[in-house]
């Protein structure tokens, strides 16, 4: 029946609609203590029934209209949905926001509560990521399930829900079992009931939760192997060490080898044995490997381009992605069991590598500031992106997860992602906070985007230190001000006078265990950059420790940000 509600399970209603949404009388359909009512005008009223109190109502009709996509493909409408404003009312959720911002205007000083910050984009960027799913101070619960991009928006006039390609209107709503005082907690019955409805996350490893260690980036299997040792030598404890991307580079056949799924053996002549190593000592390896995209000097592209795995841009050819691959179409079933048969056969088979950063999986490379394509066709050329883009990082999650079930390797699977999609955590993804910058309040503002990411469902949700976007290697001790302080001449001056080295044990080695935490990522090769092991060696041998960082980093093929600033401040003299 065209616009009734249909009654899910437990205490949640699943409300379809097409364009012919009016009644010709008010209709209530009810799902244990929630009410959904249907006025004869057509708008919809959410009540709790234990107390009567109103969830949600409709400040208008929804607006179904028929609409073009770019590129043009017919059959699909726009979407508006607005909601009635309640005073007081807390919106938490949403996904991640202003943990990198693309719009200047967006509040980075960070809030909690969702309402009232400007409207959140749908499509995925990087750091900044919408979940469609709101969870309310009043006691509800409501998931906007669509992937078709647009913009939410919570204020004081009411909630706005603007979507621009989709077939129908497609909700999810619940509400607490009870009514204030509750026996459990409101934002406990919610999450659950969110999580029964999109999919429960699977447990991480125990040693996942330990210190995760990257940089931007390892560029061959010595320099690897040397920083975990020197971790190892420190006592230093470390689970886990991350392969940034471009591994793929051969430098020494100049060719690039995205979507081959492998690392060249001129920079990584044994990974399986690197990859066996590194569990010796403890140390699980994670690959960045870029793998919703195939280049076309990889042995995969001509396969891929013919059988129409990939996305195709307006003009109707592959479409670009980043790093000079091309995306997977990921929506179709048989292209991701073909990009999974890929890494499956190189990674997997050859390395042993079984851990994830997925990074790029809006996609990037496409037409919006880089990160997100706004003219993509997916499923053969038949759905726009405006239609199901926001849930490509989802699709990419599926294919690995996928994947790694069929070869018995689920428990045995760490997988983190840029972005996600309602429902991602049942694949087992969680998500960092993407390329943020090198300042306190860009740290705190993750902890609030990290936050909304878990009330989101995303269960695991990383926070990167310092950063990707860096500051020049002159603002090293800037970034902490406990470093700062230890790097002042009155306090080197005071721990030379005590004839005290600072120690593990002593009070001031606190900022120690922070500059072991900025030594995170490295910088952009060219580009001013934040901490690389060369500076954070420089500061440790100021401070009276061991300056042996520097020899972690050798060889050094690839140009540290921190060195190449200098050589350009030299060679300008």
């Amino acid at each position: 029946m065209s616009g009734c509600a249909h009654v899910g399970t437990g205490c949640d209603f699943i409300v379809g609609a097409t364009a012919d949404h009016r009644m010709p009388h008010s209709v209530t359909r009810w799902a244990c203590n929630l009410n959904a009512t249907l006025r004869a005008d057509g708008r919809l009223t959410f009540t709790r029934v234990s107390d009567g109190k109103v969830m949600l109502s409709e400040k208008s009709v929804r607006r179904l209209m028929p609409t073009t996509t770019t590129p043009p493909v017919a059959g699909f409408y726009s979407l508006e949905i607005a909601f009635d404003a309640v005073e007081g009312e807390r919106i938490y959720g949403l996904g991640q926001h202003a943990a990198f911002p693309w719009d200047p205007s967006f509040p980075t000083n960070g809030q909690l509560n969702q309402k009232g910050v400007p409207a959140m984009l749908l499509e995925p960027h990087d750091g900044d990521v919408t979940i469609p799913v709101a969870h309310s101070s009043l006691g509800y619960a409501f998931l906007s399930n669509l992937p078709s991009v647009g913009s939410v928006v919570f204020n004081a006039t009411g909630s706005y829900w603007s979507h621009a390609a989709v077939l129908q209107a497609d909700m999810w709503i619940t509400t607490t079992a009870d009514s204030p005082p509750h026996a459990v907690s409101p934002w406990q019955q919610l999450q659950l009931a969110y999580a029964d409805a999109t999919g429960h996350s699977p447990v991480w490893p125990e040693w996942s939760s330990g210190f995760w260690q990257c940089k931007l980036r390892y560029s061959n299997q010595s320099q690897a192997m040397a920083v975990a040792n020197e971790y190892v030598r420190r006592n230093i404890p470390l689970s886990l060490m991350v392969i940034d991307y471009f591994s793929w580079d051969d430098p020494v056949k100049k060719v690039n080898t995205i979507g081959d799924e492998t690392l060249p053996a001129s920079c990584w002549p044994d990974p399986a044995l690197m990859v066996e190593a590194l569990k010796a000592i403890g140390v699980e390896l994670m690959i960045s490997p870029y793998s919703h995209s195939v280049g076309n000097e990889s042995h995969y592209f001509a396969e891929a381009a013919s059988k129409r795995f990939l996305a195709i841009d307006r003009n109707g050819e592959p479409a670009p992605s980043y790093a000079g691959g091309y995306a997977y179409d990921l929506f179709q079933p048989a292209a991701r069991a073909f990009a999974w048969n890929a890494m499956q056969s190189g990674y997997v088979r050859q390395y042993g590598l079984h851990h994830w950063w997925l990074d790029c999986d809006e996609p990037c490379g496409g037409t919006n500031n880089g990160s997100y394509a706004t003219d993509w066709l997916y499923n053969n050329g038949t759905w726009p992106s405006a239609f199901v883009g926001a849930a490509y990082p989802q699709m990419l999650e599926r294919t690995v997860d996928d994947g790694m079930r069929a070869a018995g390797l689920a428990d045995d699977n760490v997988m983190l992602g840029r972005a996600a999609w309602a429902g991602s955590q049942r694949l087992g993804g969680g998500v960092w906070s993407g390329d943020t910058s090198s300042t306190w309040q860009d740290l705190n503002q993750q902890f609030r985007a990290g936050l909304n990411m878990v009330m989101s469902g995303i269960v695991v949700s990383e926070t990167r230190t310092p950063s990707a976007i860096r500051r020049s290697c002159p603002s090293c001790a800037q970034q902490s001000p406990a470093l700062s302080r230890a790097l002042t001449p009155r306090a080197r001056a005071s721990r030379a006078s005590s004839g005290r080295r600072t120690s593990a044990a002593s009070p001031t080695a606190t900022p120690r265990t922070q500059i072991s935490a900025s030594s995170l990522c490295g910088g952009f090769s060219g580009a001013p950059s934040a901490p690389c092991f060369v500076c954070m060696a420089s500061a440790l041998g100021r401070r009276g420790l061991p300056a042996t960082a520097a020899s972690a980093d050798k060889p050094r093929p690839m140009k540290c940000g921190c060195l190449e600033t200098r050589r350009r401040r030299r060679s300008s003299r």
